[in-house]
């Protein structure tokens, strides 16, 4: 596999240029089928995920997620840091389709295993608070909602660089709660 397929598509993803990261993540996760490799296949099916969802394909975007969990789970330590992702991409799916109990619940679980694998204020628990924050608002939880939006704001802002894509989109999702 040429490893820049995967992180070019990851790349115009996050800059949400959907159209040329589709082609890219495709073959990344077709060329990761075929080696064998669950971790590096659930961290496929992630971005697959995180595309699906991008594109309001929410039903797909679960589906995609749900076949992570379960590759990456399967992997034991090596799968965790990917799980997290899988788990935070499973919550926004969930909620969009009117699951946000569920969704909340792979927030927490998303939660767990970040906390066995970062610092509590790493960046990828910013990802998890923003997502944990995002089901509650679903759920009705306007008050801690705010709490870990803005927790999961900061951990985003501050451990970033200036300007990046996922600052603005955290900024963004914390507007639209408001």
């Amino acid at each position: 596999m040429r490893p820049c397929s995967n992180n070019l598509g990851v790349l115009y993803l996050t800059y949400d240029r959907r159209v040329e990261a589709e082609p890219y993540l495709k073959r990344s996760f077709a060329e990761r089928r075929n080696q064998g490799d669950i971790v590096a296949l659930g961290i496929s099916q992630v971005h697959l995920a995180q595309l699906a969802h991008a594109d309001h394909k929410f039903k797909q975007a679960e589906n995609l997620a749900t076949e992570a969990q379960t590759n990456l789970t399967a992997a034991g330590d090596a799968g965790r840091a990917g799980l997290i992702g899988a788990l935070v991409a499973l919550t926004y799916a969930r909620c969009e389709r009117n699951k946000c109990a569920e969704g909340l619940q792979d927030a927490e679980r998303a939660m767990d295993v970040a906390r066995l694998v970062y610092t509590p204020d790493s960046l990828p628990a910013g990802h998890v608070l923003m997502a944990m924050g995002f089901a509650r608002w679903k759920t009705g939880d306007s008050q801690q909602t705010e709490k870990m939006m803005l927790e999961g704001v900061h951990f985003i802002t501050t451990k970033n660089v200036p300007g990046a894509p996922f600052s603005r989109l955290a900024l963004f999702e914390y507007r639209d709660f408001l």
